[in-house]
């Protein structure tokens, strides 16, 4: 089994870099996030099944999506709903669901990390391009967030500022 240290020291030397290049920040372990035109991209890999899965979560955020949330801890502490996009799986779909990538040993997650730069080249990056706006950004909100009763309010804030 790969220990968390293992796959810090793997994800360091592959999609670090790759991400740091692209102007994303590393935040904290194994979360990323790049400032644009006063959002956010945020690429936040979630670890679970015991240490033994890995999916990326990729999300545009801004603070006006989610009011409750402590905004003075940001970056350090992200957001935790995904408001708009979701998971990035192994079919090079940004979705909620799909899959995720296996990181029991080693050869497994360098071949994870691979698979999720290209994915992410291919698929996440041209994804946060095409949110250009605010207005952009209320487009590809999910259909929970468009469903919650406060919606109307959410909306009126985001497109005022």
């Amino acid at each position: 089994m790969t220990t968390a240290s293992e796959l810090k020291k793997l994800a360091k030397e592959t999609i670090t870099p790759f991400l740091i290049e692209k102007g994303f920040q590393l935040v904290k372990s194994y979360a990323f996030v790049r400032e644009r035109s006063g959002m956010f991209d945020i690429l936040d890999f979630s670890i679970f099944n015991g240490g033994w899965n890995l999916r990326p979560i990729v999300k545009c955020w801004v603070p006006e999506l989610d009011p409750d949330f402590e905004c003075s801890k940001f970056p350090k502490k992200l957001p935790s709903r995904i408001s708009s996009g979701g998971y990035l799986n192994p079919f090079g779909e940004i979705a909620f669901g799909g899959g995720s990538w296996s990181i029991k040993s080693e050869e497994e997650v360098l071949r994870a990390l691979s698979e999720i730069r290209d994915l992410l080249q291919s698929v996440a990056l041209p994804w946060f391009d095409h949110i250009e706006t605010k207005a952009d950004l209320l487009d590809a909100l999910n259909p929970g967030i468009r469903a919650q009763p406060n919606f109307d309010k959410i909306k009126d804030k985001l497109l005022s500022n």
